[in-house]
């Protein structure tokens, strides 16, 4: 049985962040490393370990795609390490989108969702509800009425 994020222990949790930043400091998207032979994949990470490390650091990769909150929890905790290397403001905020997009994570599609359930719609009106509601947001924030503004604060 899969653990749920919460019930990771610390370590656990930093090794899967860290594995998640090696791979984006790569250019290397989870969904990639199951295409890609041990070989390469060893090339393409630089990695100079031993066979049972390296088959270690395949079941962490595996292990990044469980849930969605494990892939939201992870990639939240990798950015910590963007940070204290100096990362603020809108570069950090770039990497999140990265790092969310590596791991498997749409965040429009997560928004559509949460208006589809939220406002009763199918799923076609619920993308386009939500086009709408990004666009009005850019021209003119204050006339978004308060259920639109909470879906907008899972963007940030």
């Amino acid at each position: 049985m899969v653990k749920k994020f919460k019930d990771l222990s610390t370590s656990s949790k930093k090794k899967l962040s860290s594995v998640l930043v090696r791979l984006h400091k790569r250019g290397i998207s989870v969904k990639d490393t199951q295409t890609l032979s041990d070989s390469e994949l060893k090339k393409g990470l630089g990695f100079k370990g031993s066979q049972t490390s390296f088959i270690a650091l395949k079941r962490n990769i595996v292990q990044l795609q469980f849930t969605q909150k494990r892939k939201e929890g992870v990639s939240n905790l990798a950015l910590t390490s963007y940070a204290k290397k100096g990362i603020r403001g809108k570069p950090l905020s770039r990497t999140k989108t990265q790092l969310r997009k590596e791991i498997g994570l749409n965040i429009f599609f997560d928004i559509a969702k949460d208006v589809q359930k939220k406002f009763n719609l199918t799923e076609n009106q619920s993308y386009n509800a939500t086009r709408s509601i990004l666009r009005q947001a850019k021209i003119n924030y204050k006339k978004l009425d308060k259920k639109e503004k909470e879906l907008l604060s899972y963007f940030s």
